[in-house]
């Protein structure tokens, strides 16, 4: 994943990713790449102590464009889902902590 803090989205991931992850559907809503599907998704992260159900998105041309970053990228992290850890960093070295 691709973290965008200026993203609103807490998570926007590949519709086939959403196909097999998605708990129940959301409101879909429309943005600067076309329509996002939305969906309600559990996340666990155990080894930062996460475990939570989030509003997340679906988006084949969002998840193109991380691509372009890396193709190793497979969607984006936005603020929602950043507020839930602590993280930081420099020039040389991030982390992550729940």
């Amino acid at each position: 994943m691709i973290a965008d803090t200026g993203n609103p989205c807490a998570l926007i991931i590949s519709q086939r990713n959403m196909a097999t992850m998605k708990l129940r559907d959301a409101l879909s809503v429309n943005s600067n790449f076309g329509l996002l599907e939305g969906g309600w998704l559990r996340i666990q992260m155990s080894q930062l102590g996460l475990d939570q159900e989030i509003l997340g998105y679906a988006s084949d041309a969002v998840v193109n464009a991380t691509k372009a970053s890396s193709p190793d990228f497979e969607g984006l992290v936005g603020l929602p889902l950043s507020r839930l850890l602590e993280y930081g960093g420099n020039a040389h070295s991030f982390w992550i902590a729940g």
